[in-house]
């Protein structure tokens, strides 16, 4: 308006001088209802019976109210057991609860309950003991382990004999059987650690790669807070020693009785799991390379998700840049061996399959190559790097190099110029056999479309100088193909023969993500692998091991994947939250908080939520003296630089959500936020919203931003909000990570704790999550917030996943049978082509030349490929009515279409239903539309749903 005079004028009119306030008419009810005996359930209730249209005006909601119940003198609150509590005499204590919430969560007070509108649930710290052994620290153990491992097999004894008295105590109460099971699993923990022992004298080469794997982690960390093992992953690495010796002391049935296991690694999110396998896989290099293995892989470390594996890729390629240091110093192995190098084998959208074709961001071999020679390649492509800081010099400086001679995309660090140790193109990583890979289980399909996968269990035919391995000729030469390589006289020579060539590891991480059709094609490709690996090198197969936070009854989902004898580590110990290798502290891990909004959208109030922390961090960042005031009331006196230190690692926060509209929906919200606080002197709130559309490059350079920006970094410039989907809730670590906010609860428990464990790894966490009011699930959980939370861990689903299951073996049956094929191709006895029978016509040349010795072998393998490893493992009844069908499917249907003519190119296309080439792809698209009359009747009522959630 014109002036403060006209605004006031205007406003004097527009006021209705005869509005009367009113008061919101609050009604308290209760109801006794008479159950058997004297017993009687009470409903308390406080209802807000003020009309919607009471006032236009007025807001006349009743907010953080409170009730309270308190028995009389001749009456008592009857606690009920919370039906969803484990049956575990652990938590026999804590199973009742004193009443149920609605709209609210009810907590004992004094004699009695009250109810509780924000729920709070403290969860405490999980923490390595240290009272029976000293630290595990990596340079002793480096230098000289026996003293250590002494100490403890010693406490393991002790603790063993605590356990059997804890266990005689038991004697006729509900649940001695279950501490007997318990203290049956320590008891084999400890023969299987005394047996790692042993190992560890048997062999020398053994004794000398568990020294130089300890030495490796000393040197990664050395500038770092911890120099130390937690006491569960020196265990697991020392039990599973016995796998490793077992590939070169093949007599001892002992050692090789641990390859019948499959191990599952169950630690809580944040716990160590992935430093625990890393160990054990370093071991096993040194070890490979002692034992006169001078190339080829060494441990296959694969993961359900391709967003998943980041993180662990960056830590697994600092630890082999120390490790192939180390393996040169140390002079292990011969001069000419391969070193030491990090396969990512994902393909698809994040890396290119192959250099030549165009796919993605990769423009094909003849663009990329005139970038590369006009200087302009890594600028290019500077979003697409997978590795930002190098492992050796630790600088932001690395960038992506091609190198045309070798027909390699390298990873570069421009600071210390060293190429860094990592293969990301598909067919880089068949030409140079990395030691260790790490990819998805879709990778397995690989052993169908791809005869070159071939390697990993027999090792390669051949080697070019130039372009590295392979096993079968392309035109007579190398797979670079004749444009690019010329051919030697007299051929490419013949490749040293591989020691072992089948990797000595498999190590299979998110275990618990590997349920549905997922966990099924996996097992008849798990399956597979171990056929494949029985009839290569010394026929051992690989020892299998998973890593999991959430898993609940993991006997079936092992035994259905890989047909071998289950088995977890670590064995729990007889006390809630205390066993030999850990304890439970009173401080607090994190702090979660429960909202359930009764007028708005959940994502509403997330992104109130997630505006409110982000405000006032960034207030008290701007005004320290509040907090300083209140830290120094409790004893806790600190400077105002202090605080904002303190408050640096809250300055990240992640808004999580279910769909990609909420996501979308929050990141609009955000951007007014950092209007806003722009606006108002605040800086400009930097965001990122991850989700699975986002490429591998794209998540890997937010994860490197979160953890190279400091209190240097101008506030303005830093990222300090996230919104993301379940692509965030595996296998991201960040310690500035420590608010989130949840959008609604995750599908499942199991999702809920990996989403929640990103935040409080380091620093106490702060988990808020709103549920939403419409979904009878979400109001449950809400009224028992308590209970859920302190029975989280134990309310996880068992993962679903049939092998069985009457439809998967016909999708895999045909990539199972071409996979058989192209390994047979490898076997002189069957006189295939040397060129491979990848093509149509070579196959059926080969095919009809020795069909019958082809046939007998083919029958026999796919067979055993869908049968359990370990005879007993499964029912019987099961596992031979599998082998039935997937036989009658093959006599029937398959098997003839191979000798149809020849007229698509590949050999993949002559069987009836095509080979899996990834494990969700399995169903074909289907377009369709609705006619109009359907059409414009969705519109009506999607218009008319839409207006009755706004006025709710």
């Amino acid at each position: 308006m014109a002036d403060e005079e006209t605004f006031r004028s205007h406003l004097a009119q527009a006021l209705d001088h005869e509005a009367t306030p009113v008061a919101p008419r609050l009604v308290l009810t209760a109801h006794a209802q008479p159950l058997d005996g004297d017993d009687y359930l009470v409903r308390v209730s406080l209802h807000n019976t003020t009309p919607a249209d009471e006032s236009d005006w007025q807001d006349l909601s009743a907010y953080d109210c409170r009730l309270s119940v308190e028995p009389g003198q001749t009456a008592r609150i009857v606690r009920q057991r919370f039906r969803l509590a484990p049956h575990d005499y652990r938590f026999a204590d804590e199973a009742e609860v004193v009443g149920r919430g609605t709209g609210c969560a009810a907590v004992p007070h004094g004699g009695g309950l009250r109810s509780e509108t924000l729920p709070v649930h403290a969860q405490q710290t999980l923490v390595p003991r240290d009272d029976q052994v000293r630290a595990p620290r990596w340079r002793e153990l480096a230098d000289n382990p026996t003293p250590l491992l002494d100490s403890v097999e010693v406490a393991m004894a002790r603790y063993q004999r605590q356990f059997k008295a804890a266990c005689r105590e038991a004697e006729g109460l509900a649940h001695h059987d279950d501490i007997r099971a318990d203290l049956a699993a320590f008891e084999d923990e400890t023969r299987r650690f005394g047996l790692g022992r042993e190992c560890l004298e048997l062999d020398e080469r053994l004794a000398q790669a568990f020294r130089l794997a300890n030495e490796v982690f000393a040197r990664v960390n050395e500038h770092r807070p911890y120099d130390s093992w937690r006491l569960f992953q020196l265990v697991y690495l020392v039990t599973h020693l016995p796998a490793l010796a077992a590939r070169e002391h093949r007599d001892r049935a002992d050692l090789r009785a641990e390859l019948d296991h499959t191990d599952v690694l169950w630690f809580p999110a944040g716990g160590g799991k992935t430093e625990a396998y890393l160990g054990l896989i370093l071991t096993a290099l040194f070890y490979d390379r002692l034992r006169g293995k001078h190339a080829g892989v060494s441990a296959w470390l694969r993961f359900p998700l391709r967003m998943l594996s980041v993180q662990q890729l960056d830590r697994t390629l600092r630890l082999l840049a120390v490790a192939e240091t180390l393996r040169c110093e140390q002079r292990i192995g011969a001069a000419d061996d391969d070193p030491f190098a990090l396969g990512y084998l994902a393909g698809g959208d994040s890396t290119p399959n192959d250099l030549a074709y165009e796919k993605a961001w990769w423009r094909g071999w003849q663009a990329e190559a005139e970038a590369a020679r006009a200087g302009s390649f890594a600028d290019d492509h500077k979003s697409d790097r997978l590795v930002i800081t190098c492992p050796f010099c630790d600088r932001d400086a690395v960038s992506l190099e091609l190198d045309t001679e070798r027909m390699r995309l390298m990873h570069r660090c421009t600071a210390c110029a060293k190429a860094l140790p990592l293969y990301v193109v598909d067919s880089d990583i068949y030409r140079t056999l990395p030691s260790v890979v790490v990819s998805t289980v879709d990778k397995l399909t690989g052993h169908s479309w791809f005869p070159e996968f071939t390697a990993f269990q027999h090792g390669p035919r051949y080697v070019c100088e130039r372009h590295g391995y392979f096993s079968f000729p392309r035109q007579g030469g190398c797979p670079a193909g004749p444009d690019r390589c010329t051919v030697p006289p007299g051929g490419h020579p013949v490749a040293r023969p591989l020691h072992d060539p089948v990797p000595a590891l498999t190590v299979q991480d998110e275990m618990h993500l590997l349920k549905e059709e997922l966990g099924a094609f996996n097992a008849h490709y798990e399956g597979l692998i171990a056929e494949l690996q029985s009839g290569a090198g010394t026929g051992l197969p690989s020892k299998v091991l998973g890593a999991s936070a959430t898993i609940e009854q993991y006997q079936d989902q092992l035994r259905q994947l890989y047909g071998r004898k289950p088995r977890a580590f670590p064995s729990p110990g007889w006390q809630l939250g205390k066993s030999f290798y850990v304890t439970t502290t009173p401080d607090i891990r994190r702090i979660h908080l429960g909202v359930l909004p009764h007028r708005r959208h959940k994502t509403d109030v997330a992104a109130i939520v997630q505006a409110e922390l982000i405000r006032e961090v960034a207030r008290l960042q701007e005004d320290p003296a509040p907090l300083t005031a209140l830290l120094a009331a409790r004893g806790l006196p600190l400077s105002e630089d202090g605080v904002r230190a303190l408050l640096f690692p809250y300055e990240v926060s992640l808004a999580y959500v279910n769909s990609k509209q909420h996501g979308a929906q929050l990141d609009e919200e955000l951007g007014l936020l950092s209007d806003d606080m722009a606006a108002t002197g605040f800086d400009r709130v930097q965001r990122v919203v991850l989700t699975g559309d986002v490429p591998v490059p794209e998540l890997a350079a937010s994860i490197a931003r979160i953890q190279r920006e400091g209190p240097s970094t101008p506030r303005g410039e830093r990222l300090r909000a996230l919104v993301g989907t379940s692509v965030l809730s595996h296998g991201v670590d960040l310690e500035r990570l420590n608010l989130m906010v949840l959008a609604g609860m995750t599908p499942t428990v199991a999702d809920y704790i990996q989403v929640t464990a990103r935040a409080g790894r380091t620093h106490t966490g702060l988990v808020v999550t709103v549920h939403e009011t419409r979904a009878r699930r979400e109001r449950s959980l809400f009224a028992h917030f308590h209970s859920h939370h302190r029975f989280l861990d134990r309310m996880v689903t068992p993962v679903p996943v049939n092998k069985y299951a009457f439809f998967a073996a016909q999708k895999t049956l045909p990539g199972v049978a071409l996979a058989l094929l192209h390994d047979a191709a490898r076997r002189p006895e069957f006189g295939a082509p040397v060129e491979g029978i990848r093509r149509s016509k070579e196959f059926q040349r080969w095919w009809n030349t020795h069909r019958t010795a082809i046939e007998d072998m083919l029958e026999r393998r796919i067979t055993a490929s869908y049968r359990e490893r370990v005879t007993g493992v499964n029912g019987k009844g099961l596992e031979d009515d599998l082998v039935r069908r997937v036989t009658q499917r093959w006599h029937d249907e398959e098997r003839p279409s191979l000798g149809r003519g020849a007229q698509d190119e590949l050999t993949a296309f002559l069987f009836l239903e095509r080979p899996l080439a990834s494990f969700r792809d399995i169903d074909k698209a289907s377009a369709f539309q609705p006619m109009n009359a359907s059409l414009d009747a969705f519109k009506r009522l999607a218009s008319a749903a839409g207006a009755e959630e706004e006025r709710s």
